[in-house]
């Protein structure tokens, strides 16, 4: 028997207990590399009930599906989390607005902050013009084809 790693999805023996190519360790790493930074940093934010309804009407805003793997990687899959398109610590006056976000899954989540590079605020957008154009274009095709289809 054999199994697949959720994150690389490389196939493997079940006589191993992780991902041959470590994915555990990675992803255990990006979860406090996030953690330490999100987390830690903005608490009082994410704890906030404006950020609890805001978070909320993300869900809603996409019916709960993450639309990064819906239109990248033409799956539906359950979104879980409200990611900030430009992060807070990049704009902080775009953290409560529901344009600024999206709603993806745990996978997709990782694979867009791995494509991200946040080292200058000034050149954000520079930097991350590909991924931010890909991102508006999902949302646009979201709203243009599937919003209040029920999906």
């Amino acid at each position: 028997m054999k199994r697949i790693c959720p994150r690389c999805r490389t196939v493997y023996s079940y006589d191993f207990k992780e991902c041959p190519l470590g994915c555990n360790k990675k992803n255990k790493r990006e979860s406090n590399k996030v953690y330490d930074k999100c987390q830690r940093e903005h608490k009082d934010f994410y704890d906030s009930l404006a950020w609890k309804k805001l978070r909320e009407a993300c869900k809603n805003r996409f019916s709960g599906i993450c639309i990064w793997t819906l239109y990248k990687h033409k799956r539906m899959v359950k979104g879980k989390i409200a990611h900030h398109i430009v992060p807070v610590e990049i704009n902080k006056e775009l953290a409560l607005k529901i344009g600024n976000l999206l709603y993806v899954s745990d996978e997709a989540h990782r694979e867009i902050h791995m494509r991200m590079d946040t080292s200058s605020a000034k050149d954000f957008g520079l930097l991350n013009k590909s991924i931010l154009e890909e991102i508006a274009a999902y949302i646009e095709r979201w709203h243009e084809e599937d919003e209040g289809v029920g999906v």
